[in-house]
């Protein structure tokens, strides 16, 4: 039964830098552990063979052609300088940095959170050091983050495209 875990561990080794890395799968070290005898009635001999996959030394160039999402489209939101949204239900849970969320709030300066707490509060401006530091909002998405004046006019949206398992959420500002 160790011998058999030892070769699954390797295989889900090999399996897990192939698929969720582009970089050589060499990157995950392989040890088997202790060579073993294993010669009691039958002897058995087993060798591996390291093949590299994923090469990233060549590629396919593609024309994709440009429809935006448009602008004028969803539910339009009224926020005064600086203000953060209201909560925000969103229409399916979303991981951030391993986190599940179904809420968000829009800022009027370009950012959304996941943090519900600033809810109807002030969206700072400016912003006082390199995005992201520990002085900015936390569990943002700040795309660009910038001060914008929404009272002086355009129209802040939020909608979602899609259907699932292939959704998106999109803020307009």
């Amino acid at each position: 039964m160790k011998h058999t875990l030892r070769i699954l561990s390797i295989s889900a080794c090999l399996l897990l830098s192939t698929i969720g890395r582009s970089q050589s799968p060499t990157v995950c070290p392989i040890n088997a552990g202790p060579d073993q005898t294993i010669c009691t009635p039958n002897c058995a001999t087993l060798t591996g063979t390291f093949v590299p996959t994923n090469a990233t030394n060549t590629y396919a160039l593609s024309t994709v052609p440009y429809t935006p999402d448009p602008f004028t489209t969803g539910t339009a939101i009224v926020l005064g300088d600086d203000q953060w949204s209201g909560v925000i239900p969103l229409p399916f849970t979303f991981c951030f940095y391993g986190t599940a969320y179904n809420n968000i709030v829009i800022g009027s300066n370009c950012i959304l959170s996941f943090n519900t707490a600033y809810a109807g509060g002030y969206c700072q401006w400016p912003i006082p050091a390199a995005f992201p530091s520990a002085s900015d909002p936390i569990n943002s998405i700040g795309g660009p983050w910038m001060d914008l004046y929404p009272p002086g006019g355009g129209t802040i949206r939020y909608t979602t495209y899609g259907a699932y398992p292939c959704r998106r959420f999109v803020v307009s500002w």
